[in-house]
């Protein structure tokens, strides 16, 4: 199985790196860190370089939409996870935990969901292909920055989902005072409530109908 750990970077080439070094010190060597980076800074990360982390350089996006777009670039692999460049993870062979989490689900429907050190809820998200071909997106795209991991919280749950424990696939985020703006987490909130009451049984419907096929 092909793994990609997506993140979405701007101004902290650093954050990157420890990312992708905890991601190759900890993974079976079936993961790849690919980091989206807005094109006007670029240059930032003219000297971040590390085995196992690949680059993709676009229009300035913001991070959901940043990571849907990496979905979409990314076909050949298995298995997404999203990443944030203020987090590492931890846990020795992850990977495999998520690998085996993911066929356990039918038609590999359903989430694997990251341990972390901060409120009980989906931060860190694992789904397969199949989920990414059958919705379109791994993150909400009706919003911008926050909300959407807890979309795909509600659309396990409805579906299948695992919650790591510590010792299974831990990540710790480092969590910035400012990661959580109130100009940006007010409008998401408006936007997820509408995707909650509009949309949400739709995306359900179409992942249980992709859970009962065979192919």
């Amino acid at each position: 199985m092909r793994v990609a750990v997506l993140c979405p970077t701007r101004d902290n080439p650093s954050g990157l790196s420890r990312l992708a070094e905890s991601v190759m010190a900890t993974s079976s060597g079936r993961a790849t860190v690919v980091a989206y980076v807005d094109h006007d800074n670029q240059h930032r990360y003219s000297e971040v370089s590390h085995p196992g982390l690949e680059m993709v350089v676009g229009i300035p996006r913001l991070p959901a939409h940043a990571i849907n777009e990496l979905c979409r670039e990314l076909p050949g692999f298995d298995c997404y996870v999203n990443a944030v460049d203020d987090a590492e993870f931890e846990t020795p062979d992850w990977d495999l935990f998520v690998e085996q989490g993911l066929a356990g689900f039918p038609g590999a429907i359903g989430v694997v969901a990251a341990h972390h050190n901060g409120v009980d809820a989906v931060n860190f998200a694992a789904v397969s292909r199949r989920w990414i071909e059958t919705l379109g997106w791994m993150a909400c795209p009706d919003v911008a920055h926050f909300c959407w991991d807890t979309a795909v919280e509600l659309l396990g749950e409805a579906t299948s989902i695992r919650y790591a424990t510590e010792h299974e696939f831990h990540v710790y985020h480092l969590r910035p005072e400012n990661s959580r703006r109130v100009e940006r987490f007010v409008p998401d909130c408006v936007q997820f409530l509408g995707w909650c009451i509009s949309r949400r049984k739709d995306c359900i419907a179409k992942l249980r109908t992709a859970s009962r096929r065979n192919d």
